[in-house]
């Protein structure tokens, strides 16, 4: 029998996926928007979708503990990701990338 995985597994996968999303970061801006290259934009889309994944998981308690957190404009964010990703602008996915996503981690990680 597993364990019941409740909302600090679920923070901490959150976090393990923003640590995922680093590594993009890491490789550089310009390898970010080469139009060669989707590797890392696609990483980047699905680390979106993940932590909304995640953080659905979440218990309402959880949530309402952290207004402060972006759990409604995650979830929008992701709907876009997975199902309007044409009409996604790379310079908005690097700014979440760079800014907002260890802005949440250190949020998550209290």
């Amino acid at each position: 029998m597993t364990a019941a995985k409740d909302d600090y597994y679920w923070a901490a996968e959150m976090c393990a996926v923003i640590d995922a999303a680093a590594r993009v970061v890491a490789r550089g801006k310009d390898t970010f928007f080469d139009p060669a290259n989707s590797v890392e934009f696609s990483a980047a889309r699905m680390a979106v979708i993940d932590l909304d994944v995640a953080a659905a998981k979440l218990s309402h308690d959880y949530k309402a503990a952290r207004p402060d957190l972006p759990w409604k404009q995650l979830a929008r964010t992701r709907d876009k990701y997975a199902h309007h990703y044409e009409d996604i602008d790379r310079e908005v996915v690097w700014n979440l990338l760079v800014n907002r996503l260890p802005a949440l981690a250190k949020a998550l990680r209290g």
